[in-house]
């Protein structure tokens, strides 16, 4: 029996976060024992992201080579993975292309400020108008959910969750005493609304306090040239050197081994639309520290998992960071509730079903 086809357009992984690594763990899962996945790849270099005339002609061909698949390669369903911006001008018109070759499609939300996105100006209309004329549209979060309802229909709305694989994480207990330093690991991009001045801030807070011991791994590569600079000025200039470092961008076993190695992981974002970071720190088995943001309070319970706070408050996150530091038994039970809710909520085996059931109604 023929495998059903399945184009995939969006950022072709290897290497990245967000997005592309949502794509390689979908094209990872057992879905592709079901289904022939085929790629469109709209993944342009940085001048083709920031250049208007660029941006134009890189849809200009994207738009002709889906033409080409569409003809050629004849898909079943269509999956398209967008953010707000051009992103998703450009996902507009390769899915309106889509339905005029009579294909269905699924949109699929992704980007940490879509709900914003959504609302802002003339998008009220524009937005909703297009995800009408999809199929379906993959929303994140209930949070999400209730939001875009009131101005997309409900039943052209599903609800599936971001995913990882869990067995790419390795899980051990960490038996460090009061005495040994703590590793505190974030991993994102390098700019303002991941929260990393807040982040220097807190470090400092804590070093002026001296009664614990830590040390403070970044990873992540710029978003921003200009705001990654500047945040890392304000690391020097708060002379944090000898308790961080920036490591740049990781990936996979290098990735791997920054979590196995962490003791607490922190993201205090300002916006994030799942943050599938902080379920790979789950699956790694660590604590928690984040924000009321996006669909992160859905699986973060304050005291349980981890500790949420506001965007902004440097004072909890000095405080959070602080009390997990200290409390080795803490980050254990912490770390061990949250492996168990990835494994029952979160892994690729469990969420691929949702995706698949989807796929499966779509194609009658």
């Amino acid at each position: 029996m023929t495998k059903p086809t399945i184009l995939q357009i969006g950022p072709k992984p290897p290497q990245g976060f967000g997005i592309v690594a949502y794509i390689e763990g979908l094209l990872g899962s057992n879905l592709s024992k079901k289904y022939q996945f085929i790629f469109l790849n709209t993944k342009g270099s940085k001048i083709f992201r920031v250049n208007k005339l660029f941006r134009a002609v890189l849809t200009l061909y994207h738009s002709l080579i889906l033409i080409i698949i569409l003809i050629f390669r004849r898909p079943d369903l269509v999956h398209v993975h967008t953010s707000s911006g051009t992103s998703f001008l450009e996902k507009s018109l390769l899915g309106i292309i889509c339905k005029c070759f009579g294909v269905k499609v699924i949109f699929h939300i992704h980007g940490a400020d879509f709900d914003q996105f959504c609302f802002r100006g003339n998008n009220r209309i524009f937005v909703p108008k297009i995800l009408s004329l999809m199929d379906k549209s993959i929303i994140l979060s209930n949070a999400w959910y209730e939001r875009f309802k009131e101005v997309i229909p409900s039943k052209k709305m599903i609800i599936i969750p971001n995913a990882v694989d869990v067995n790419d994480f390795s899980f051990e207990q960490k038996k460090k005493g009061r005495n040994e330093s703590v590793n505190i690991l974030f991993v994102g991009s390098i700019c303002n609304r991941k929260g990393l001045v807040d982040l220097a801030y807190a470090v400092r807070n804590l070093i002026d306090s001296g009664s614990v011991k830590f040390y403070l791994d970044i990873l992540g590569g710029e978003e921003n040239r200009e705001e990654m600079i500047e945040i890392t000025r304000i690391y020097q200039k708060l002379e944090l050197e000898n308790f961080m470092k920036f490591h740049g961008p990781k990936y996979y076993s290098e990735k791997i081994t920054f979590f196995k190695n962490a003791d607490i992981f922190v993201l205090p974002s300002y916006n994030e639309s799942f943050g599938i970071v902080n379920l790979e720190a789950m699956a790694s088995g660590l604590p928690i520290i984040s924000t009321k943001v996006g669909a992160i309070p859905e699986y973060l319970v304050n005291g349980e998992n981890g500790f949420i706070i506001n965007p902004g408050d440097i004072e909890q996150l000095t405080k959070s960071l602080k009390i997990l530091i200290e409390d080795t038994k803490l980050r254990e039970k912490m770390g061990n509730n949250n492996r168990q809710k990835v494994i029952e909520k979160y892994d690729w085996s469990i969420v691929s079903r949702e995706i698949d059931s989807l796929y499966q109604s779509l194609l009658v």
